[in-house]
């Protein structure tokens, strides 16, 4: 019998969930999800804030040497017009990492009420009272911001960049934390 050479060799053959320590040291187990699947699953909700970083990283990278092309945004000159864009890419962030860590358990610090009227089809949301929360629970705001953007990192982009992440964060941390 001769081998099929359409045999599937690199489909398929990606685990579903994988382990991944995070800067902090705290090891997890997280979907690989990629952009297509959180759009999908409704936790990319703000693509526009997204789509914003994206073109803006494409942007910079014209015309520069590809190590330069791989750099990161910083996030000092996307939100300095917005600062409510800041906002909401952090709140898309918690919804992505609750989402993608199956271990231990993460959720976002809100109470998910019924139906919006104003936007049929949606779900209102307020933040937790601290007497609404699970001790054995943890929570999106009790893990540290580059846990988080690290998370958020690996989700759009995949495994392949996360190594230069936390050396690239701690500069453009550096320079948001200034303002």
């Amino acid at each position: 019998m001769t081998e099929n050479k359409y045999a599937p060799s690199a489909w398929g053959a990606k685990s579903a969930f994988v382990d991944l320590t995070v800067p902090s040291g705290q090891l997890c187990q997280v979907r690989q999800p990629g952009v297509e699947n959180l759009i999908a699953a409704g936790v990319l909700d703000n693509a526009d804030t997204l789509i914003g970083l994206v073109n803006q990283k494409v942007e910079k990278a014209k015309g520069k040497t590809p190590a330069a092309k791989k750099a990161q945004v910083d996030p000092t000159e996307v939100f300095k017009q917005d600062p409510k864009k800041l906002t909401s890419l952090f709140a898309m962030i918690d919804k992505i990492v609750e989402h993608m860590v199956i271990q231990p358990k993460v959720v976002r610090p809100v109470v998910k009420l019924d139906e919006d009227p104003a936007k049929p089809g949606t779900f209102a949301e307020r933040p937790m009272l601290p007497e609404e929360r699970d001790e054995n629970t943890v929570y999106t705001d009790s893990i540290e911001l580059a846990d988080r953007m690290f998370l958020f990192q690996y989700a759009i982009g995949g495994g392949d960049d996360v190594d230069s992440f936390r050396e690239k964060f701690a500069t453009s941390l550096g320079g948001l934390a200034a303002q």
